[in-house]
């Protein structure tokens, strides 16, 4: 087994010294810095485009949308238990069946046309 002379201070790579041949402890520093400091400059960069969405309205925070599409369904709730009250005096007029069924269809879209309309005062 012959052994091999690494000349001082010019930092050669030694077997099991977990560098490769010909690389210096610099080189591998600045890569290992440029490569870093690439990734933080990606992450700026997402961070900047995240604020500019928020910003102008093309993004919103999750719990902005869950806390509007519970006063939705709160709101679609309240019409929905409100119809059998309000169809019950109508329907206690109607002469037939046939009549019955237009009176509570009529009340069922009048109800979504109001929510889609966004009029929910009486609820």
């Amino acid at each position: 087994m012959s052994v091999q002379s690494v000349p001082k201070g010019r930092g050669g790579a030694r077997e099991g010294s977990g560098r490769k041949a010909g690389v210096s402890v610099k080189t591998d520093a600045y890569a290992d810095y440029n490569a870093a400091r690439a990734k933080k400059e990606g992450h700026l960069a997402k961070l900047a485009e995240l604020e500019e969405k928020t910003a102008t309205g093309q993004l919103v925070k999750a719990d902005d949308v869950l806390k509007e599409w519970q006063g939705v369904i709160t709101n679609v709730r309240a019409r929905l238990l409100s119809l059998p009250s309000k169809l019950a005096a109508r329907a206690y007029g109607a002469r037939s069946r046939g009549d019955l069924q237009r009176l509570l269809q009529e009340g069922v879209h009048e109800a979504l046309a109001e929510l889609a309309e966004g009029h929910h005062e009486d609820l």
